[in-house]
């Protein structure tokens, strides 16, 4: 696992993923519109019918949307003892043409916080195509006080992994929120959200055409 520390509207850190693929080539995006579709959303961060999925026109981005204020991980105040953490297992088709194949390259989480002096505030997140081993796990860390927007910025080194050429598999996404008081006022409440309003994840697609 990797971790770093930055605060709002600050790029994160790099990873690198292993090679669990055979290497195509390097490609321009498709011709034509990609389609996308939410096969399931399972996680107390993302109720049924919460999560929408859109990919650019242009093909070059998936956005990943989370409508409802249900993934906010909070602590303090009132809060119950599950409250602080949030978690969602997304798996997207994507219609792509036979002979390409897709990674991700770039990944940027947009949300919001509100967190008080001492309090902190963790995403954790990966992805893998359907029957693969899970990636890396990236982890980003926000530390209060904090109010208003994040973003959190992950650029994937070339040894990215790639869905396997001419099979028909899901990407599964998973996303996690924690909050935590540290020393802080157990009296106020610190949170964390990747929910409405404004709170996405886009995911920068690489291409490749299969032999």
């Amino acid at each position: 696992m990797r971790t770093t520390e930055r605060f709002a509207g600050i790029a994160a850190f790099a990873v690198t993923l292993p090679v669990l693929t055979a290497s195509p080539s390097p490609a321009a995006q498709p011709p034509g519109k990609i389609t996308v579709s939410v096969v399931s959303a399972i996680g107390n961060g993302c109720p049924a019918g919460t999560v929408t999925a859109t990919v650019a026109d242009d093909n070059d981005t998936l956005t990943l949307t989370f409508t409802s204020s249900a993934f906010t991980a909070r602590a303090g105040g009132a809060s119950g003892p599950t409250d602080s953490r949030r978690n969602c297992l997304v798996s997207l088709h994507l219609g792509v043409p036979e002979d390409y194949t897709y990674g991700i390259k770039q990944v940027d989480h947009y949300g919001s916080a509100s967190l008080e002096p001492e309090a902190s505030g963790t995403k954790n997140s990966n992805y893998y195509f359907q029957g693969m081993a899970q990636t890396d796990r990236s982890t980003s860390v926000l530390k209060g006080p904090q109010a208003g927007g994040w973003h959190f910025a992950e650029t994937v080194g070339t040894e990215r992994q790639y869905r396997p050429c001419y099979q028909d598999r899901n990407l599964n996404i998973g996303m996690e929120l924690r909050v935590s008081l540290g020393t802080s006022d157990p009296v106020k409440v610190s949170s964390m959200s990747i929910g409405s309003p404004g709170g996405s994840t886009k995911y920068t697609l690489a291409w490749r055409t299969c032999p």
